[in-house]
């Protein structure tokens, strides 16, 4: 095998997995409180194997490598739904949620109620007041009619305050990993946070997905497209490779 396409077979490899990652934003794109993957690419400086020598006499490879994946933490666009169990955050910071696996940090913010009254999100896990505790709301009818959340996160359940929703931010940069359903655990335990000062909890409103469809799409033609030249750079090395055994090493009589 021809020693370049070592290059461009590891570029590929790549690329497939950029694909993953734009294909998984797109699939996203209506997912609220989803934030958009981002990879990283690295240079990295290889010393060749034996006999993948340079017509130069340069004895070391530039090839692209995986670094890793960077969250995209920016706000996504707000959408009306007029649902008083709806809430976005216009500023820093996640709610609280307690997953059975842990506590987890999410902008997804539709929220319902169970059985026994209790603010919950979509995936059941229960959404905690700044006590730690979860929020209650009594005689709560059926089409959550009674129920007001003011900007500080107050829960009132027919003029009375039941609660108060918890909003906590993180040090940036953010050192969170994704865990599913829009949320996020910390890599560091214990580690440090703190109630952001300018941010408004919107009642009625949920915070979209913040992946630009448009630049993902044109991100998917662009991956197509290298793929395309990747692959005629390969069939130029079968053809290269063919010639070699085929015709250099051919023997003729001399007339």
């Amino acid at each position: 095998m021809e020693p370049g396409s070592y290059a461009v077979v590891g570029a590929s490899m790549l690329q497939q997995r950029r694909l993953e990652i734009v294909a998984n934003n797109l699939a996203q794109v209506n997912t609220p409180g989803y934030k958009a993957d981002v990879p990283v690419f690295r240079i990295e400086k290889t010393s060749k194997t034996a006999g993948q020598g340079s017509a130069l006499g340069d004895d070391v490879v530039q090839q692209s490598a995986w670094k890793f994946t960077h969250i995209n933490y920016k706000q996504g666009s707000f959408r009306k739904t007029n649902n008083p169990l709806d809430l976005a955050l216009n500023g820093d910071g996640f709610f609280v949620l307690r997953s059975p696996g842990g506590l987890r940090y999410s902008r997804a913010g539709q929220f319902g109620l169970n059985r026994d009254g209790v603010m919950i999100a979509k995936q059941g896990w229960p959404l905690l007041g700044v006590d730690n505790g979860e929020i209650r709301v009594p005689n709560a009818s059926s089409q959550n009619s009674g129920i007001f959340i003011n900007q500080t996160g107050q829960v009132y359940s027919n003029g009375e305050v039941v609660g108060q929703v918890q909003i906590i931010d993180f040090p940036k940069p953010y050192a969170l990993e994704k865990r599913g359903f829009s949320s996020f655990s910390t890599v560091v335990p214990g580690q440090a946070t703190f109630k952001p000062e300018s941010t408004d909890i919107l009642q009625g409103y949920i915070e979209g997905s913040n992946v630009n469809a448009i630049a993902e799409m044109v991100k998917l033609i662009e991956i197509g497209r290298l793929y395309e030249t990747y692959q005629k750079t390969i069939k130029t090395f079968d053809s290269i490779d063919d010639r070699a055994v085929n015709d250099l090493g051919r023997v003729e009589e001399i007339q």
